[in-house]
């Protein structure tokens, strides 16, 4: 049975802690991969297999786009229409009565007076009113206490004053000078002060400086430690292209997926032009309710024979047929 491990050095590798006969840990240097770069060689022989592109690419047919013909501003020939159409033959136009207007009753004022009772007069009852209330209650008088406080802060009450010695202070005295008259008295400052004799400040003139004919034979470190390297200049040769006089026969990816578009022509604009492409119609423009509706005929309606006799509008409103003789007797 194997110990178990006692501290982490010994996960680790480290130390001399015994692991029960097993080894310890020890990396090895593991060597890097050199991986060789090879050279690309360019291959001079014509492709002629078939490629991707080639054999998955499908031309589109032309397309042409239809022809826009301009259409020919449309000319009467036979002027006014002089045809019948349906809504024409079977219109029939019916005369309306005219709106009833209520003429407004003009107001005629009496001059006479009113002694009749409303009911304002009847319902209003009138209270006596004694005394108007206040809105609001008066307030208390104030009331004055006797004030027992000294008006002193904290720091009045605890401040302990001492005696300070005071020491005269002269009294400012008023002094006038006249400042038109010259100083004749001798002062501290005249009888005291001494005028020193300085020299003349020295003055460095700026050397000339001038170089010197003869070299520089000495050793210096940039010359001692300088080693000169010669170095060749690579000149790029010019290319030159040497054109071929043999024709191509060949067949290109260009040539066997160009197709030409034709003459390119100016648009005036670059909105959306929806072309009609006329298609034939086969529609036989039934719907479903159409098909599977049935006709059923409709009794004669006797009041149609009356519309055709005539009709005319009272003031009242009523519409009443031309004539005394109803169509219903005569038959």
């Amino acid at each position: 049975m194997q110990r178990p491990y006692s501290s982490a050095a010994a996960l680790m590798g480290g130390g001399n802690t015994d692991l029960g006969g097993i080894p310890p840990y020890r990396p090895h240097a593991r060597p890097r991969p050199q991986l060789k770069k090879e050279a690309y060689v360019p291959n001079d022989a014509v492709m002629d297999s078939t490629t991707t592109q080639r054999q998955d690419y499908k031309a589109w047919p032309n397309v042409t786009p239809p022809k826009h013909k301009e259409r020919e501003p449309w000319v009467s020939t036979s002027g006014s229409f002089d045809g019948a159409t349906t809504t024409k033959t079977d219109y029939i136009s019916f005369p309306l009565p005219p709106h009833y207007v209520r003429r407004q009753q003009p107001y005629v004022k009496s001059d006479v007076k009113f002694d009749g009772v409303s009911t304002q007069v009847e319902d209003y009852k009138q209270w006596e009113v004694t005394n108007i209330p206040t809105r609001r209650k008066p307030a208390a008088p104030a009331t004055v206490n006797a004030e027992d406080r000294d008006f002193k802060s904290t720091t009045a009450a605890s401040y302990v004053g001492h005696q300070v010695k005071r020491e005269l202070v002269r009294a400012p005295q008023n002094r006038t000078t006249d400042g038109s008259g010259k100083f004749d008295a001798i002062s501290t400052t005249k009888d005291a002060y001494k005028v020193w004799e300085l020299p003349p400040r020295y003055q460095r003139h700026k050397a000339e400086y001038i170089p010197s004919a003869s070299g520089f034979d000495g050793l210096s470190t940039y010359r001692d430690t300088y080693q000169p390297k010669r170095a060749e200049r690579y000149v790029h040769p010019t290319p030159t292209y040497v054109p071929n006089d043999a024709k191509f026969e060949g067949q290109s990816t260009h040539r066997a997926d160009y197709m030409p578009t034709g003459v390119i022509i100016r648009r005036k604009d670059f909105r959306p032009h929806n072309e009609y492409t006329v298609v034939p119609d086969d529609r036989d423009f039934v719907s479903t309710t159409r098909g599977q509706h049935s006709p059923k005929p409709l009794p004669h309606c006797v009041a149609a024979d009356w519309i055709k006799m005539g009709t005319e509008s009272q003031r009242d409103g009523h519409v009443r047929l031309q004539g005394t003789v109803s169509p219903v007797a005569g038959m």
